[in-house]
């Protein structure tokens, strides 16, 4: 596992993980990561009925070391049906935090999950098309979603 940690530092730069709290935590990531179907992709890190509360980013959690990471633990994709139907779900789900300041009340854990990975991945993507020296992170209203997803993933995990 210390080569993860190494992997997070070459990316992210050697102030990365500096707290103890954090590398394990991505120890104890990757060693779920590892033992979950034996998979060794990605989105098969933490599958919705082993979601467990200890596993969701503390409140208000800052997005690169610890929202990140989560959001990449779900295959929204295979569970939206494409990356169409993922944003839309994502408009759709962001639209009414927008509009009326609070989720919709018909919100799955895995359409919140899901909502989740495509904050991630638009945050990926416009940080790509600005040069590596540009990583502000995602617009503050998708931080503000995000923070919203995961209390409310916090509400339905019923494992602590």
């Amino acid at each position: 596992m210390p080569d993860s940690v190494d992997r997070v530092r070459a990316t992210r730069g050697p102030k990365a993980l500096a707290k103890a709290v954090d590398r394990q935590r991505l120890i104890e990531f990757w060693r779920y990561r590892q033992g979950v179907e034996s998979k060794t992709d990605w989105w098969f890190l933490l599958p919705t009925a082993g979601l467990r509360r200890a596993h969701l980013p503390p409140p208000k959690a800052p997005w690169h070391s610890h929202l990140n990471l989560f959001s990449l633990s779900f295959d929204g994709y295979s569970f939206a049906g494409g990356m169409e139907a993922l944003i839309a779900l994502f408009d759709r789900h962001a639209q009414i935090f927008s509009g009326e300041g609070h989720l919709a009340s018909d919100i799955t854990i895995d359409a919140a999950r899901a909502c989740l990975l495509r904050i991630q991945r638009a945050w990926k993507y416009r940080a790509e098309d600005a040069g590596p020296d540009y990583d502000p992170g995602p617009y503050a209203d998708e931080l503000l979603f995000a923070w919203a997803l995961v209390e409310r993933l916090r509400e339905m995990t019923t494992r602590p």
